[in-house]
Order: structure tokens, then sequence, then C-alpha cells
């Protein structure tokens, strides 16, 4: 089983949405714009602690974004 979370600033910026979407099954596919979500960031952190024992994380994106999965991906054991 997999999930992604997508976030990008607005639907119109996002990029592959029809592509990613006819890959997801079920709610394996999660969407975050930041304009509709009063301009907060994907909240990496909850998503990271939430997930099962075992999970594997990828992230790409700015650098901010990768610091903020840094950060939170710190607090979770390596194996």
């Amino acid at each position: 089983s997999w999930e992604m979370h997508y976030a990008t600033r607005s639907q119109r910026a996002a990029a592959f949405i029809r592509a990613l979407q006819a890959l997801a099954t079920g709610s394996s596919l999660r969407l975050h714009f930041d304009d509709e979500n009063s301009g907060r960031p994907l909240d990496l952190a909850a998503i990271i602690l939430g997930a099962p024992a075992g999970s594997h994380f990828y992230c790409c994106g700015p650098g901010a974004m990768i610091a903020a999965f840094q950060a939170a991906a710190a607090k979770v054991p390596p194996e």
C-alpha cells in the first residue's frame, strides 16, 4: 500500500494532477493546496508521526519543504 501527499501553492500550479489521480487507488492520493488552507503549508510532521511503523518516506520539493521534512523525520527511528 502507498499514500502520496501532493502539495502545491494552488491547484493552478499543480503539475500532473490528472496523471496522479489516474494512478491513485482509493484515498492513496492526498492533495493539499496552500491557498485553500489559509496559506498553511502541508503538515509534514503530522503525516510522518501518524504513519504506521515501518513506513518509508520520500520527499521532494523546494528547500523549505525539504528542511521541514528532515526536521520531522529526525524524530522517527531510522529503521
